[in-house]
């Protein structure tokens, strides 16, 4: 799963893929923006409530600086026992 963030675009955008394959481009309400900003602490897979919170095995993670375009999000394609690829 890929998830490319650009809040600063006018409207702020969330494009997802999953599996090298797009599936929307998620126009952002303005009221919710900040929920969805990376900060200095962040809880990856839950929203942090007490009922919500469940271990998970993952291979990798990666955050980039900067929104990936469609074509390099393609380039990344589905899951690796290898783990995500480093260009």
């Amino acid at each position: 799963m890929s998830l490319a963030v650009d809040l600063a675009s006018d409207p702020p955008l969330i494009t997802k893929f999953v599996d090298g394959i797009k599936q929307d481009d998620w126009v952002q309400q303005a009221l919710d923006q900040n929920r969805r900003a990376l900060k200095e602490f962040a809880f990856l897979f839950t929203d942090g409530d007490q009922d919500e919170q469940n271990k998970w095995y993952v291979n990798s993670v990666q955050i980039r600086e900067g929104k990936l375009s469609d074509q390099a999000l393609i380039r990344l394609g589905g899951p690796s026992a290898a783990g995500i690829p480093l260009d």
